[in-house]
């Protein structure tokens, strides 16, 4: 509606708004309306003061201010600065997964990145200072890298927070898993424990004979071997000594003797060719610390079944302590951070950790690995099926193309970002969290942080305490 006033008598009139004409106007059906009388309209009130440029759809979507989303998720443990608002972004995947609605399905994170991109300073800073320090909650490291002056990598982050590294080793001197320990691998964790390194070992899975005769043999030593807690050792005997059934066939007792007989050597074999790890009692270092408990594991052979089996092993143990604590009254939120991740998710040991996933989320359990070359993972490998249930997912730079695609693919990611994935500095990556678009983040240390992942020089960026 346009307000149209008496003729003016003079030029000052006539430019002159009126002032009994209020400057909005309602109307029913089109709301607010700008009052105005005819002659400021002719004289180009409602006129542009710069013409128009010629434009698409897809340039001008950067003028509308709804494409840049704000974070709007500021409870979660500092993070970084998203590099495209320049706001704080925060995030862990506890308060994500306890949401409502959830962001996430999982807790689950997984990370991708070459070396030196700042994969180590993301979890020892995010995921490990941070989360202890301001939360409250636990943590459990496996770390494989060394690094100068003969000690593993998490060394400064052990001594900033006064707690012993447990270290397994090849020549017999350091800390001791039993495998048969219901401390370590719960009641019925040790035939799958070691139906898993069997497997590893010889590259199938035991036949129904073998497994039948240690399901057998385990329940026997067991049952004998009451004055203090059963070893490997003793399974490898009771395995030498195992009789058939007298009635049996003698072809079947031919064939069960020879099962029991391959058992106690290939076991014998993993008890004597990696340093006594899983001869003798458990060590008592090997316990869950009030804060943090670190297992360095960079003495650990790549070659072989060593290195799965006590990833593996290690696992079983963590909800077999959750378990105790909650019994106890204990409510824990525990990360276990594996840098080595393709150690633990890869074949029958990746299988059995997907089989524990709702165990582990009802125990408080998350799951936090680095994974540097995604595209080495086959397709049909457990790993695979673990990477893509994860409900957070960073990709740091992937300067392999095969790499970059496949870890743009198993975030779930558009594939135009592929080429930006191989040029990304250190200390930026980009962030999927469950279902929202991707961010490109770029993370934050302080002077302390800084000092104790100075090792790799991961993370780049400000300081934190300039940001804050």
């Amino acid at each position: 509606m346009t307000t149209v006033t008496d003729a003016p008598q003079t030029r000052e009139e006539l430019f002159a708004p009126d002032p009994l004409a209020p400057l909005w106007s309602w109307e029913p059906d089109r709301g607010y309306q700008i009052t105005v009388n005819r002659w400021q309209k002719s004289a180009g009130f409602l006129k542009a003061a710069v013409s128009g440029a010629i434009s698409t759809s897809r340039q001008t979507e950067i003028l509308n201010p709804a494409i840049i989303r704000s974070n709007a998720h500021d409870d979660g443990v500092l993070d970084g600065i998203d590099t495209m608002t320049g706001e704080l972004f925060h995030h862990d995947p506890v308060t994500a997964y306890r949401a409502f609605p959830r962001r996430v399905d999982s807790p689950n994170v997984c990370i991708f990145g070459d070396v030196g991109t700042g994969k180590s300073s993301l979890l020892k800073i995010v995921y490990l200072l941070r989360q202890l320090l301001l939360t409250g909650r636990r943590a459990v490291v496996i770390s494989k890298k060394m690094q100068g002056d003969n000690e593993d990598e998490y060394a400064p982050v052990a001594r900033l927070l006064n707690v012993k590294p447990v270290r397994l080793t090849l020549d017999g001197t350091g800390s001791r898993l039993n495998l048969l320990d219901p401390k370590v691998t719960g009641t019925k964790g040790p035939y799958a424990i070691l139906v898993d390194a069997l497997t590893l070992m010889s590259g199938k899975r035991p036949d129904k004979w073998a497994r039948q005769v240690l399901r057998r043999t385990l329940a026997t030593v067991y049952k004998d071997v009451k004055e203090r807690v059963p070893e490997l050792d003793d399974l490898i005997a009771e395995l030498y000594r195992h009789q058939p059934p007298a009635i049996a066939p003698q072809m079947i007792r031919d064939r069960i003797i020879t099962a029991a007989w391959g058992l106690a050597a290939e076991l014998e074999e993993l008890t004597e060719a990696y340093g006594g790890i899983f001869s003798g009692q458990t060590s008592p270092e090997v316990s869950l610390g009030r804060k943090l408990t670190i297992f360095d594991v960079s003495d650990l052979p790549e070659e072989g079944p060593v290195l799965s089996v006590v990833m593996s092993v290690i696992n079983t143990w963590v909800l077999e302590q959750l378990k105790a604590r909650r019994a106890e009254g204990h409510r824990d939120v525990l990360f276990l951070i594996v840098e080595e991740g393709w150690y633990l998710v890869r074949g029958p040991m990746g299988a059995r950790l997907r089989s524990n996933a709702r165990l582990s989320r009802a125990l408080g359990l998350i799951l936090v690995v680095a994974i540097h070359h995604p595209s080495d993972i086959p397709a049909d490998d457990p790993a695979i099926a673990f990477i893509q249930d994860a409900g957070t997912v960073y990709i740091y730079r992937q300067a392999r193309p095969a790499d970059a695609l496949a870890a743009v693919q198993l975030a779930g990611m558009h594939p135009d970002a592929v080429e930006y994935v191989q040029r990304l500095p250190k200390g930026e990556s980009y962030v999927k969290v469950g279902l929202e678009p991707e961010r490109r983040i770029r993370h934050l240390r302080s002077s302390i942080e800084e000092h104790v992942t100075d090792t790799d020089g991961g993370l780049g960026g400000q300081q934190l305490k300039d940001a804050a």
